[in-house]
């Protein structure tokens, strides 16, 4: 269940990227393979809890009514992420062989 949420997401946000469906289809051809785990490692930890902490703030900007999270995805994938040394949105087309 968590897992076809997740990939139900990761669709939509890739189409609000404008992300070709063909791209999309087979990066998520491979969802059997997603494992959910743990990490103790203090440096993603680290750059969890930011990118939680920044949700939050664009959160306060939002109407509840008016809140998209589609958007709000956006706006977290344009923030660069240290332990990443780029940002979400870079990487995600990179790993799609779009950049």
């Amino acid at each position: 269940m968590l897992t076809s949420f997740f990939v139900n997401s990761l669709i939509e946000n890739l189409q609000a990227d404008n992300i070709p469906d063909s791209k999309i289809t087979e990066y998520v051809s491979q969802s059997n393979e997603i494992k959910f785990t743990k990490t103790s490692n203090r440096s993603v930890l680290g750059s969890m809890t930011d990118m939680v902490k920044m949700t939050g703030i664009l959160v306060l900007h939002y109407p509840p009514q008016t809140m998209n999270s589609i958007v709000l995805n956006q706006k977290n994938n344009h923030s660069p992420l240290v332990k990443l040394n780029s940002y979400p949105e870079q990487l995600m087309k990179e790993a799609l062989g779009l950049q």
